[in-house]
């Protein structure tokens, strides 16, 4: 299966198991994203490398649901084609609302900051 991760313009696109764990999936993001070592990359939305590990960064689904991280894919109803969005953690120790651009006939490219249900 797949599930496509996004946050502000960057979209990726994992490969799992369905018995795969969340914190798999988001410790296989955290090293795609800083495997090269680049300190900070735009597109994330200042995630700094250099201070940031992978229990700084979450998965959460586009309807506001933090995934509990020892749960499976599975039991968390994450479906192949599921698009989750990586939010990182706030100098408070609460997690930022998703914010992703649309890229559906998105008129303006600017990012979009997901409305509480």
């Amino acid at each position: 299966m797949y599930v496509k991760v996004k946050r502000r313009r960057l979209t990726l696109f994992v490969r799992a198991q369905p018995s795969d764990s969340v914190n798999t999936v988001r410790d296989s993001v955290y090293s795609s994203l800083f495997s090269q070592g680049s300190s900070t990359d735009n597109s994330l939305g200042d995630i700094d490398v250099r201070v940031c590990g992978p229990e700084d960064i979450a998965l959460m689904t586009a309807e506001q649901t933090m995934l509990d991280g020892t749960k499976s894919l599975v039991d968390s109803n994450i479906e192949n084609g599921s698009v989750l969005c990586l939010v990182r953690k706030k100098t408070d120790g609460t997690f930022e609302p998703p914010c992703v651009t649309s890229t559906d006939d998105d008129q303006n490219g600017d990012d979009e900051q997901l409305e509480d249900s």
